[in-house]
């Protein structure tokens, strides 16, 4: 069985990099203002299917999850959530809290291993 908290780390840290990732996209135009939605952050991060995109399997079976992971990245700072009326569904833009730690995460191994040295 797999540790929660080592489980709800991975995810945190999925939903991050997939945001910094969004975030550093020059292609996504109007992200910076409009955020990204909730429901794409979670496919982009791997945490849903493809036919759990649909909104009533969303609504029912995932979404709760996510929010409450979103909600436990934005108590550490890393990321702001709106919600966007009249649908509900919440905007997530990331903090510059949430870019230094993306940086972070996103150095491959060789530069963390020097880092550790410096």
């Amino acid at each position: 069985m797999v540790d929660l908290d080592k489980r709800t780390d991975e995810q945190i840290r999925a939903l991050l990099l997939a945001l910094g990732n969004a975030f550093s996209d020059g292609f996504r135009r109007n992200i910076d203002m409009e955020g990204l939605d909730e429901r794409d952050l979670a496919f982009e991060a791997g945490l849903i299917e493809p036919s759990e995109m649909e909104l009533s399997t969303y609504a029912t079976q995932k979404r709760g999850r996510i929010i409450k992971l979103l909600s436990e990245i934005q108590e550490r700072g890393w990321i702001t959530m709106y919600e966007k009326p009249p649908v509900g569904a919440y905007r997530v833009f990331i903090s510059q809290e949430g870019i230094t730690k993306f940086n972070e995460l996103n150095l491959s191994w060789w530069k963390k291993f020097f880092k550790r040295f410096t």
